[in-house]
């Protein structure tokens, strides 16, 4: 059983991520209320993964990231940020020096973090290493099946700089560079690949629109 710390005390966002994980193997949500025994269990379990609820006003979150920033131990992990009233541009700064596997508004909770799990059991073995021996004496490889939406490749490219870095292959700062770099490469292939959007379709519906989720999901319902 793989346990995963939550720092949350938003009642319904709990039973939703409880509900989850009944329904996936191998995942057990242990539930945090208060700041310093949630980085106390991270501390002593160590484990693979935790959640963050980023809008909880009640948890002290900052001081929790401050926490996990600040310990070089606590970065062996990767943390699932869920947020409501901020934008990802913002969070992604405010979120500098922590270990992120993904961001997932609230509202697209049981829709993402199922996905994120299942990535985590399709990739265990390569994605948590913390023996750099073990590592170098390996013959590591993987196989990933991305699926046509920008999650998931924000989610692969977190979780690959995450493990380049923990495994002493690359710097912090080459880290963001990598992740921005594999993140282009994923929705190059999505958007112009697999979804044959070309270059004046995008420019034309981001200027009337936030992001290109829309345009890929129109595509893929009727590619022509």
């Amino acid at each position: 059983m793989r346990y995963v710390p939550v720092l949350s005390t938003d009642g319904e966002i709990n039973r939703n991520i409880e509900k989850i994980c009944a329904n996936i193997e191998d995942f057990e949500p242990v539930f945090f209320s208060d700041k310093d025994a949630f980085v106390h269990y991270l501390n002593y379990e160590i484990p693979e993964i935790d959640i963050i609820n980023y809008s909880d006003s009640e948890a002290h979150i900052d001081q929790t990231l401050e926490a996990i920033k600040s310990d070089p131990w606590l970065h062996y992990g990767g943390s699932v940020i869920l947020y409501r009233d901020i934008n990802e541009p913002e969070l992604n700064e405010q979120l500098g020096g922590v270990n992120i596997i993904a961001l997932i508004h609230t509202s697209r909770l049981n829709a993402y973090l199922p996905r994120v799990f299942h990535v985590l059991n399709q990739n265990r073995s390569i994605l948590f290493q913390r023996d750099i021996h073990a590592l170098l004496q390996s013959n590591l490889s993987g196989t990933f099946e991305l699926m046509n939406d920008p999650f998931d490749a924000a989610t692969y490219s977190n979780l690959l700089s995450n493990f380049l870095y923990n495994s002493n292959l690359i710097a912090s700062e080459a880290r963001d560079t990598f992740y921005s770099a594999l993140m282009e490469l994923l929705m190059n292939s999505i958007e112009h690949g697999n979804c044959n959007i070309s270059h004046d379709e995008k420019t034309a519906y981001l200027a009337q629109n936030q992001d290109i989720i829309g345009l890929i999901r129109s595509k893929l319902e009727d590619p022509f």
